[in-house]
């Protein structure tokens, strides 16, 4: 009997961040024929440690952040003695690429990249480091994981990697779940009025743009004296959208209603979901949205939004401004749109991408072939 082949996942925690959606997303989904799947957190804390399957193999490293937790990345690594370790997130990259010289000998090291060069100008870590050691940090990994055409260019650009170390691989979403979830109860906005209803979903960050978002709501109100703008999520600028909602005396059509679990509700009854980002990797609400059959509208934003906009047929749908609001943009995607964005992030495609590049020539991707 051939030995269990071992996959060690690492993220820093399991909030509800898009980099946590997709580990979880692939530790439920990965098949486990012949496979062990582990995940080390730094904390073994947040909302989406419930969705783990309970096959998963949880090593709590009990650290506060990156920075303290060489030793016990290291020692993880060691212990669980992987096939493969996939990281993601980009401070957590650097760190656990750092330690790949002392990697037990046959253990390759795959990074899943989640920012593009853009934002990484935002983390300290790397205006500290600079792209040249950053660079030589990255090419100790085995492969990167890019979410987009557009991340791709840009790390091989910036950071200088090689070529064959880079991979374009879609994030997941699961069409099939996100359909049951947002049936799962009744509409948030049921007792508001008819709206519209404009939806803000992500964590309360300056880099979300949920200011201009505010800033631009009295130009819908002018016309839809009944809409209101609901900003799910939480983090440090609840407070000042607050008081922003409340200098433009529209604090009563302004909600922040918090953490939701269940956002794919929210979309399926959201009559628009505007994202107004500075910048985006690769914007995971865009696809759960046309799962959920809810319009869409995307501030113009350096990243990759436009290339998901352009994949799943709604091209249009990026626009320079908010000031003046279209009807258009309260259409219902089409069955095409959707049928688009599961061809490429659906959970067969994805999937297969991941399990032929962690795993490859798996017995599993044999009988597949």
């Amino acid at each position: 009997m051939s030995a269990r082949r071992t996959i060690l996942f690492l993220l820093p925690s399991l909030e509800c961040g898009g980099a946590e959606r997709v580990a979880t997303t692939l530790l439920r989904n990965l098949p486990t024929d012949g496979c062990q799947l582990h995940l080390g957190v730094l904390r073994k804390s947040g909302p989406l440690l419930e969705d783990l399957p309970d096959h998963v193999v949880v090593h709590d490293l009990q650290r506060p952040r990156v920075s303290r937790a060489l030793p016990q990345l290291l020692s993880v690594i060691r212990r669980v003695r992987p096939e493969v370790v996939l990281s993601s997130m980009t401070h957590l990259n650097l760190a656990v690429a750092s330690l790949k010289p002392v990697f037990p000998r046959r253990t390759r090291l795959v990074l899943r990249e989640t920012m593009t060069a853009a934002q990484s100008q935002s983390i300290r870590t790397l205006r500290m480091l600079g792209r040249r050691v950053s660079g030589r940090i990255y090419r100790l990994a085995d492969s990167v994981i890019c979410q987009t055409d557009t991340m791709k260019r840009e790390l091989a650009d910036n950071l200088r990697l090689p070529e064959q170390k880079l991979c374009v691989v879609r994030n997941p979403c699961d069409f099939h779940r996100l359909k049951q979830l947002a049936t799962t109860g009744d509409s948030p906005f049921a007792h508001r009025g008819p709206g519209p209803h404009i939806l803000g979903l992500g964590s309360l960050l300056p880099v979300k743009g949920f200011e201009r978002l505010v800033k631009s709501f009295p130009a819908l109100l002018r016309t839809s004296p009944a809409a209101h703008l609901w900003l799910v999520g939480t983090g440090p600028c609840e407070h000042s959208l607050r008081t922003l909602a409340r200098d433009l005396n529209i604090e009563d059509r302004i909600h922040l209603p918090g953490f939701q679990k269940n956002p794919a509700l929210w979309l399926r009854h959201a009559d628009l979901l505007v994202s107004s980002s500075w910048f985006e990797s690769a914007p995971n609400i865009l696809v759960e949205a046309a799962a959920c059959e809810c319009p869409v509208i995307a501030l113009r934003q350096t990243g990759g939004t436009q290339e998901i906009l352009n994949l799943t047929g709604q091209t249009n749908r990026i626009v320079s401004s908010l000031d003046d609001w279209k009807d258009w943009w309260f259409e219902r995607p089409t069955a095409d749109v959707r049928q688009r964005a599961e061809e490429v992030f659906g959970l067969k495609t994805v999937i297969a991408d991941y399990r032929q590049l962690l795993l490859p020539e798996s017995p599993a991707n044999q009988r597949a072939a």
